[in-house]
């Protein structure tokens, strides 16, 4: 289903159906006070290795802490690869949501939580040549960003969202999934129980240091 609907997304703007943006594409949004937190509840949250490791510093836990504390893991039969999302805003209001809707881990936000309501779409060609495609979201009901008159370019909300190191960690891990599918043969003997016992080393690299004296800079 994951994998589905990232295709899906990938051919739609291949074929026009969602219009791609440039990075001076102007647009109006801004988080609204009234409608603060709506976003945070019964939503689908794709953690990626760096989302989890930055929560999990923020609330001074290990990543596999993290993993089981607040994440749903999953796999999916399509690309034969593990992934995780955040447990409590898919089954209900997110557990980092304040009672005023704020988050209490707002500076370590995951990385779609923070570039909402730009999406980002990347696959990697058979010779490895990256494909990237920025689009916007579509609109929620609830969501009063759009009513708004504060204009940015798409690069300035980027740029405000402090995504660029994200998307940086990001591309590395969709490269080596890449890498794993198309030079490994991964799809033919990946299973769920070969990806559980990957989990802690893709998504709970404080592991692996902790077990080479590696620090968290390296």
């Amino acid at each position: 289903m994951l994998y589905n609907y990232k295709q899906e997304i990938m051919n739609k703007l291949d074929d026009g159906s969602i219009s791609g943006l440039s990075m001076d594409h102007q647009f109006t949004f801004e988080c609204k006070t009234a409608c603060m937190g709506r976003c945070c509840n019964s939503i689908t949250i794709l953690l990626d290795p760096w989302d989890i490791e930055i929560m999990a510093r923020q609330l001074n836990i290990s990543g596999r802490e993290f993993l089981a504390e607040y994440c749903k893991y999953d796999f999916s039969p399509e690309l034969k690869w593990p992934y995780v999302r955040l447990k409590h805003a898919e089954d209900g209001p997110c557990i980092f949501m304040l009672e005023d809707g704020r988050c209490e881990i707002y500076s370590a936000r995951s990385r779609n939580c923070r570039t909402y309501p730009i999406g980002r779409a990347v696959r990697f060609e058979q010779d490895g040549k990256k494909i990237e495609r920025v689009f916007m979201v579509d609109k929620m009901d609830f969501c009063l960003g759009h009513k708004c008159e504060k204009s940015w370019t798409v690069k300035e909300w980027l740029d405000d969202a402090e995504c660029e190191k994200f998307y940086e960690l990001s591309d590395l891990y969709l490269e080596l999934i890449h890498y794993a599918t198309s030079q490994l043969n991964s799809r033919v003997w990946m299973n769920r129980n070969i990806a559980q016992m990957l989990m802690p080393l893709l998504y709970g690299p404080d592991l692996l240091r902790n077990k080479l004296g590696l620090s968290e800079d390296i």
